[in-house]
């Protein structure tokens, strides 16, 4: 019985059935807050970064605050520890520390940014998440500061931290005022 039902429907309707469940929509727009379940993936995600650039508008250096010494790029190292990343950077003249506590909860927003009628639509998607962090080194902080980490890349409709290829840390608060990004290493 169930058997002829199942093929009936695949005769009356067979796209919507056969549809990929990963697939996106051309115009796709979404976003959603919700508990982390993957953090270790995140955390090593995060891990892939080999190297921190410190971004700067056109005022340069003059505009960073909360770094002493700042430099373009930092060697990144890290390690991870159940909702805790350390990440070590390393400059040619400064170096220091800063340990983000990762939150319990994440927002995952994903948009087609070229909407178009066609047979693959690449998801554009990033994940924010409102971290704590202390710095030490070139980064000291007189206390726990807050920032935002964001892992982004492209992909399907399916979440996957594999598909996650770049990262951006912003501070943006009282004694501290940077961005740091990259890529993220394969």
């Amino acid at each position: 019985m169930i058997r002829i039902a199942v093929i009936a429907a695949l005769t009356v309707c067979p796209a919507p059935l056969l549809a990929c469940a990963c697939c996106a929509d051309p115009g796709h727009r979404s976003e959603i807050t919700m508990a982390v379940d993957n953090l270790d993936e995140l955390a090593a995600s995060i891990g892939r970064a080999r190297i921190a650039n410190l971004y700067t508008s056109a005022c340069g250096f003059d505009c960073v605050q909360g770094v002493t010494n700042p430099e373009d790029s930092y060697v990144v190292t890290h390690s991870a520890d159940g909702n805790t990343i350390s990440l070590t950077l390393t400059g040619e003249e400064s170096s220091g520390a800063l340990t983000l506590t990762l939150p319990a909860v994440v927002t995952l927003t994903k948009a087609d940014l070229l909407p178009e009628p066609g047979p693959t639509t690449v998801l554009y998607t990033e994940y924010f998440m409102d971290v704590s962090i202390a710095g030490s080194g070139a980064f000291a902080t007189p206390h726990i500061i807050p920032g935002q980490l964001i892992l982004s890349g492209r992909g399907n409709h399916c979440t996957d931290p594999s598909m996650i290829s770049h990262w951006s840390l912003l501070v943006a608060t009282g004694p501290a005022n940077y961005t740091l990004f990259g890529a993220l290493s394969e």
